[in-house]
């Protein structure tokens, strides 16, 4: 998403990454990874409960498109720590309109799974969007 960074701005889509970690370790990894966005710590994660994020499986962990992801990475050098938080906590992706309302939620399946900024872009009304938004999921 970093790379769309000035698509998302001409649209006027503001990016927020909400994380449950720390504030000084969300900090850290903001830093280490260059994250241009804002940043903000739910350590007890009461922004992942309003938005009905749940936790994954080892399935969803270890699905084979998060796999290829990491083994890319390691291709370019990376090299993984023991995981400092908890994995198994499924993220999502939400763009919430200037009135308050829900234009989009995408309730990630595993952690590779993301919305594309075609997708983002078309459900913020964005002129020349081409994606279809995905609803809210039901019950969640």
């Amino acid at each position: 998403m970093q790379q769309s960074q000035a698509s998302l701005a001409a649209a006027d889509v503001r990016v927020a990454v909400v994380g449950f970690a720390s504030a000084s370790r969300l900090e850290a990894y903001r830093s280490e990874h260059r994250i241009p966005f804002v940043c903000l710590a739910d350590p007890a994660r009461e922004v992942y409960r309003a938005y009905g994020l749940a936790r994954g499986t080892l399935g969803a962990v270890f699905h084979p498109k998060t796999l290829g992801r990491y083994l890319d990475l390691l291709r370019h050098g990376w090299r993984p720590a023991l995981p400092a938080d908890d994995p198994m906590q499924m993220g999502g992706d939400f763009l919430v309109g200037r009135d308050g309302r829900l234009l989009l939620a995408h309730y990630s399946r595993h952690p590779a799974d993301r919305p594309s900024v075609a997708t983002i872009l078309a459900a913020s009304g964005a002129a020349g969007a081409d994606a279809e938004p995905r609803p809210p999921r039901p019950g969640g």
